[in-house]
Parts: C-alpha cells; sequence; structure tokens
C-alpha cells in the first residue's frame, strides 16, 4: 500500500521495527507507516522516531499514532510497545518520551492519551504503566513525569488524572482527581499519595 512517498508493509507476526534504513512490519488491523530514514510517522507532521536499539511493536489490533505536529520518541535502548488493543496516542504538540532504558507501555484495553502540550515523560528506568481498563491521562500543561526508579501506576479501572502539576498515583477503583498543586478529591475506596517523585512504590498487589 502506497500513501504518498510512504511505504507499508504487512507482515505475519506484529513486528514493527524502525532502524536506520527503516524496516517497518506489521499485522493485523495495525497501522505504521515509515518514510525517509529511520522515521515511523503516522498523520501531518508527526514524527515516530526509533534511534539506537529502540524496538516500536505494535501487537494485536493496536493502534500507534501521532496526530499534527506531535513527536512519539524512543532513544536509547528504550521499549515502546502497545499491547492488545491499547491505543497510545499523541495528540495535538504533545510529546510522549521514553529515555534511556524506560519501558512505556498499555496493556489490555488501556488508554495513554496526551493533550494539548501536556508531556508525559519518564526518565531513567521509571515505569509508567497503564493496566487493564486504567486511563493515565494529562489535560493541558499538566506533566506526569516519573524521575529514577518511581514508578506511576493505576491499577484496575482506576483514573489518574492531573491538572496543572499535580503527581499523582491511584490504586483500586477509586477516581482522582489533583487540581493545582496537590488538592486531591477521592471517591470510593483506595490509597491516594501525593508523594516525592523520589520515593519508590513497592508492593502494589
Amino acid at each position: 500500500m502506497i500513501r504518498g512517498n510512504r511505504e507499508v508493509w504487512a507482515r505475519g507476526s506484529a513486528k514493527v521495527w524502525a532502524w536506520e534504513s527503516t524496516k517497518v512490519e506489521a499485522s493485523d488491523s495495525a497501522e505504521v507507516w515509515a518514510y525517509d530514514s529511520a522515521k515511523v510517522v503516522a498523520s501531518d507532521s508527526a514524527e515516530v522516531w526509533a534511534r539506537g536499539s529502540v524496538k516500536v511493536t505494535a501487537f494485536d489490533s493496536t493502534e500507534v499514532k501521532a496526530y499534527d505536529s506531535a513527536k512519539v520518541v524512543a532513544s536509547d535502548s528504550a521499549k515502546v510497545k502497545a499491547y492488545g488493543s491499547a491505543k497510545v496516542w499523541a495528540y495535538n504538540s504533545a510529546e510522549v518520551w521514553a529515555y534511556g532504558s524506560v519501558e512505556v507501555e498499555a496493556y489490555h484495553s488501556a488508554e495513554v492519551w496526551a493533550y494539548d502540550s501536556a508531556k508525559v515523560k519518564a526518565h531513567d528506568s521509571a515505569k509508567v504503566w497503564a493496566y487493564d481498563s486504567a486511563k493515565v491521562v494529562a489535560y493541558d500543561s499538566a506533566k506526569v513525569v516519573a524521575h529514577d526508579s518511581t514508578e506511576v501506576v493505576a491499577w484496575g479501572s482506576a483514573k489518574v488524572v492531573a491538572f496543572g502539576s499535580a503527581k499523582v498515583v491511584a490504586y483500586g477503583s477509586a477516581k482522582v482527581v489533583a487540581y493545582g498543586s496537590a488538592k486531591v478529591e477521592v471517591s470510593g475506596l483506595a490509597k491516594v499519595w501525593t508523594y516525592n517523585p523520589t520515593v519508590t512504590v513497592t508492593n502494589c498487589d
């Protein structure tokens, strides 16, 4: 299938790789576009780059899309993966970056969205995970940042929403909303922490 000067391959085992001369393979209903040298690009002026030993992989019916001027960048040995029917989307000018050995993963039907100018970043060995039907959403200019070995995790059907500069972690089915600098509203049974990013979360089961 040819779209402009873009070449798209659909082959067997659902491996989507972009490295150097750009080899791209996709299976099922996943959509991946590649052109130029090592650019995997969705629509408009968005750029999805794979550098170093990075693997950009789409499994099953996953959609990995970058809209407008968004950049989805994986540097060094980082893995950016979407499993199951998960959608990893970057809208407008949002930046979703994975540095170092970071893993940014969306499991099952989880949605990881970055709207407007929001930045969702994982530095060093940090993991930013969305499990099950959880939604991790950053609106406006909010930053959801994991530094060092910190984990920002949403379990079950929890919704983690950060407005302003708030940082939030939610467990269970709770709805947690942080406005501005750490105002928290909680409904349901939940443990809600607004913590220093140097804290390492353990025993999350």
